[in-house]
């Protein structure tokens, strides 16, 4: 997870993203947590660029 929050913090540092999408359509459970530096960093990184945020779920989404 570390190594992808750093690719997802380097692309929205170009300045570019007026969104971010999280898609959880499939997601059938599991370890919440694990998404939670992700879940840190956006925050952060939305307070500095701006975009919005928005999470896309399915009637299969659980967690």
């Amino acid at each position: 997870m570390k190594e992808f929050v750093n690719i997802v913090k380097k692309e929205i540092k170009k300045g570019k993203c007026k969104a971010v999408i999280i898609d959880l359509r499939y997601n059938t459970g599991g370890n919440s947590r694990i998404f939670e530096p992700m879940i840190s960093e956006l925050k952060q990184l939305k307070k500095n660029f701006g975009f919005d945020v928005y999470t896309i779920i399915g009637e299969n989404t659980f967690s």
